[in-house]
C-alpha cells in the first residue's frame, strides 16, 4: 500500500467512525485533502479515498 492509499483508508476509517453527514468533518476533510494532494498529479488522493470507499461497500464493510 502507497502513501496515499494508506492516507485514503485512514480518512475512510475516520469518516465512516465519526459519520459522513457530519458537515464540520467534511470540511476539515477537504482541506487536509487540499493541503495534501499536489495540483498535477495523474489522479488525486480523492481518487484513491473513491477508490477505498468503493471497495469497502463491495465488501460491506460499511
Amino acid at each position: 500500500m502507497n502513501e496515499k492509499q494508506k492516507l485514503a483508508s485512514e480518512i475512510v476509517d475516520y469518516v465512516a467512525v465519526v459519520g459522513a453527514k457530519n458537515s464540520h468533518i467534511q470540511g476539515v476533510a477537504k482541506r487536509l485533502l487540499e493541503l495534501v494532494t499536489p495540483a498535477k498529479k495523474e489522479f488525486s488522493i480523492m481518487d484513491v479515498i473513491n477508490a477505498e470507499l468503493n471497495e469497502r461497500v463491495k465488501h460491506n464493510e460499511l
